[in-house]
């Protein structure tokens, strides 16, 4: 009983995909980045060993320069800007953000 009750206290302590609700665009976001991103960026942010940037250390206080990054391209990237809807753009951002739902959202709001 000890052990399921420490269970899950490590749950709830692991962050937003376990002990809080996500952020209402995430599961767009998640949908977006598995179409548009995991191919290169690898499943779940996890960089498969490509010359890709590993998105889960992408500044979270730069959310402009991502936006131009997916729009304009950057490097072997391809330009998204025609391609990605700006709600879509909005979600991936959220998916990005929060490390794939591992941590909250940066600006501490569940709106923005």
């Amino acid at each position: 009983m000890r052990t399921l009750i420490s269970l899950f206290a490590l749950a709830l302590s692991l962050g937003p995909a376990f002990g809080e609700d996500p952020h209402p665009q995430f599961e767009a976001g998640l949908e977006a980045y598995e179409f548009f991103c995991s191919k290169c960026h690898g499943k779940d942010m996890v960089n498969p060993g490509t010359s890709s940037y590993d998105l889960r250390r992408f500044p979270v206080d730069e959310k402009e320069r991502f936006y131009s990054s997916v729009q304009s391209g950057r490097g072997a990237m391809p330009a998204w800007g025609d391609v990605i809807y700006p709600e879509e753009m909005d979600a991936l951002w959220v998916y990005v953000a929060t490390r794939g739902g591992s941590e909250p959202f940066p600006e501490g709001s569940k709106k923005n």
